[in-house]
């Protein structure tokens, strides 16, 4: 009876909290990422190879891109663990065979360590970038306004802010992406805010973005860049609005009940582009009537999947938009929300997804 209270105790302390969607992410979302993580750090195999040689570089260099992401010690300590388990398989000796099982244990603490030190980082990094953005968005006269975002990871590399002009009392607005994921992405995002919040008068989303694009230009990667739309929210119930890359504004015309997708010029900020962002930054007007509704949104939500790996898409937009348009703009938000949630069902976001909804009353 004692031993089989210990088995119970011992098979309740492995299966705490185990289901089976665990076990599904391990196997579809898990393992993939893994592999795809080290596959980034491997050649590419050479065509003229058989197979079962290629299989066997393969492996090869897939073990050597783990042995590298070991710190110089834990690898010499991990390759005792195998010489001392091969040695105690080949030569009968349980003793070795029990050691290198014990010297593998403490370095999977370590690493485990490292991983939830990590995850708290991760946390305090995802509460910061979480506080420099709009808990609520402004009262502006005359437009309904409604917003959300929300990573796909702990840090994401979204960003939308509102910022008045103490001189005109227009409203901005600017939502982007930048490349790429992660805490790099997330760290880009400070320098976006800080740079926009210093802007305490404009005159244009041109002049927003083209200040915006000086000064990230010097901070970006050659390989990283910022999407961005800019939009003026101005007392006669107009809009301007200009695109640097990023997607086009969704406009609903209540009273023809028709979309219109907006596609001012423009091309992504802190790009190498020897002057061109200047020159080819568009800007135009949006005289806005009651009941319009006007939709910034990122990749995220038009690319949102399934689990058959079909996009959301543009048109599942517009019908939720034409479908609640009668709505305020808390309210068309829940029904994005909600209907992104249904067409996503049992697969894993991949994406942040960010959006703005403006009404004009």
């Amino acid at each position: 009876m004692r031993k089989r209270n210990q088995l119970r105790r011992l098979f309740e302390l492995f299966t705490a909290g185990l289901n089976f969607k665990d076990f599904e992410r391990l196997i579809k979302k898990d393992a993939p990422e893994v592999l795809d993580f080290y596959m980034q750090k491997i050649s590419k195999p050479e065509k003229k190879r058989s197979k079962p040689i290629s299989y066997i570089v393969f492996i090869r260099e897939l073990f050597v891109a783990f042995l590298t992401k070991l710190a110089p010690v834990r690898r010499i300590f991990y390759a005792l663990t195998l010489v001392l388990f091969i040695g105690g398989y080949l030569n009968d000796d349980s003793g070795n065979m029990l050691l290198s099982f014990l010297i593998l244990n403490v370095l999977l603490a370590f690493e485990l360590a490292d991983k939830l030190n990590a995850k708290d980082e991760l946390d305090v990094a995802r509460d910061i970038q979480e506080s420099i953005l709009p808990h609520e968005p402004p009262i502006v006269d005359g437009f309904d306004i409604s917003c959300f975002y929300e990573t796909a990871k702990e840090v994401g590399g979204d960003y939308f802010d509102f910022l008045k002009n103490e001189e005109t009392g227009a409203t901005s607005l600017i939502i982007g992406d930048i490349s790429g994921k992660g805490m790099a992405a997330a760290l880009y995002t400070i320098h976006v805010q800080a740079v926009f919040r210093l802007l305490k008068s404009f005159s244009s989303t041109k002049e927003i973005l083209i200040t915006l694009n000086n000064q990230l230009k010097s901070v970006f990667r050659s390989n990283s860049y910022f999407t961005a739309s800019a939009a003026i929210l101005h007392n006669d119930k107009s809009i301007t609005y200009s695109r640097a890359g990023h997607l086009p504004l969704l406009l609903f015309r209540k009273d023809e009940n028709s979309f219109n997708l907006v596609k001012p010029a423009g091309i992504g900020i802190g790009l190498r582009d020897h002057g061109l962002f200047d020159k080819t930054l568009e800007e135009i007007k949006i005289i806005t009537r009651p009941g319009d509704i006007i939709v910034f949104y990122t990749d995220g939500v038009t690319e949102c999947m399934d689990k058959e790996h079909n996009e959301y898409g543009e048109e599942n937009l517009k019908k939720v938009v034409s479908r609640y348009s009668g709505g305020s703009a808390n309210e068309l938000k829940s029904a994005i929300l909600s209907s992104l949630n249904i067409f996503s069902t049992g697969a894993d976001r991949h994406d942040d997804i960010t959006f703005v909804i403006i009404k004009a009353k």
